[in-house]
């Protein structure tokens, strides 16, 4: 057993000694004074040893996080579990992102998954949370695991500019998992304190309120991506409104068009319809990062008649 085992080992030990105790003093209210004096005593020896268990792991190459849940009522166990969940998934996707430089991958080599998963070492009297440790591995460069923390928080604190310009290098699967990790604690209104350590003298520490996790996750669900596509189109010219500027148009090939038109098109072209036409259309493709969910628009840029003799355009 090493040491860090054994320390846990101790530190299980003591836990239920002090679960002895309180139910001693229930039991016992007449000796409560005496009982209350080895339950500081027990209290005092499991700070030491969750201390020793942050510094053994440091020594061994380990990086320390401390992940605790704050102000919420009444938490659910199932929520616990996914808050966790989740933390451990977008840390290892923007990770692997901040790894591979500004490729978007859609899955995760196996590596980066070794790579960044964090290690139970124990759980905080009083508070819902944990302590974490890195996993120890000589061809691990601590730098990376500190850099994806790094982004998490810039992150979780940072306004709708430096969101988009994360998410251009991170990409979509580093995004969806900060979102869900939002979500959770936006259902069930908490914040989070993290506090991550590399040496003894050496740590960052983030405090993000529910108020932060709300704000993020209307940030992430604006992050989208847009392609833009120009094509010529041949087909029916069915309708216009002058009054909106909108038209409906329908190609050969039986694709409805429904959009908005440049005003130069009513003002310097006589249109009468229905009209067959080739028309040069804008395709404005807008695909939210977190859902999937598309948005598509068209926009009208040039009418030309078409003879559909010979298929020669003209203005």
């Amino acid at each position: 057993m090493n040491a860090i085992d054994s320390c846990k080992r101790s530190l299980a030990n003591v836990d239920a000694r002090i679960s002895d105790v309180r139910q001693a003093i229930n039991k016992n209210p007449e000796e409560a004074w005496k009982l209350e004096l080895s339950l500081s005593s027990l209290q005092s020896q499991r700070k030491l040893l969750e201390k020793e268990i942050d510094e053994l792991s440091l020594q061994a190459g380990r990086e320390v996080c401390s992940y605790r849940i704050v102000d919420t009522d009444a938490l659910p166990i199932a929520s616990l579990g996914e808050s966790l969940v989740s933390f451990q998934e977008v840390f290892t996707t923007i990770y692997s992102a901040a790894k591979q430089d500004s490729e978007k991958r859609t899955r995760v080599p196996h590596a980066h998954v070794a790579e960044s998963k964090l290690l139970f070492n124990y759980s905080f009297a009083g508070s819902v949370g944990i302590a974490m440790a890195s996993p120890s591995d000589p061809q691990f460069f601590e730098s990376d695991l500190r850099h994806a923390v790094d982004i998490l928080f810039e992150l979780a604190s940072g306004d709708d500019e430096q969101v988009h310009a994360h998410a251009e290098k991170l990409g979509k699967v580093s995004i969806r998992k900060l979102y869900n990790w939002a979500k959770v604690h936006v259902d069930i209104n908490s914040g989070i304190e993290i506090i991550w350590r590399t040496g003894a003298d050496s740590f960052i520490q983030s405090l993000i309120s529910k108020e932060a996790f709300r704000d993020l996750e209307l940030r992430l669900f604006k992050v989208t991506d847009i392609i833009e596509d120009r094509r010529m189109l041949s087909g029916e010219l069915v309708g216009a409104d002058v009054k909106n500027n909108t038209f409906h148009f329908v190609a050969d090939d039986g694709l409805e068009i429904r959009g908005k038109y440049s005003k130069a098109n009513s003002e310097d072209q006589h249109i009468e319809l229905p009209m067959n036409c080739i028309v040069e259309v804008l395709k404005h493709t807008e695909l939210r990062y977190t859902t999937d969910d598309e948005v598509i628009r068209y926009e009208l840029l040039r009418i030309m008649l078409a003879d559909r003799k010979t298929g020669d355009e003209t203005q």
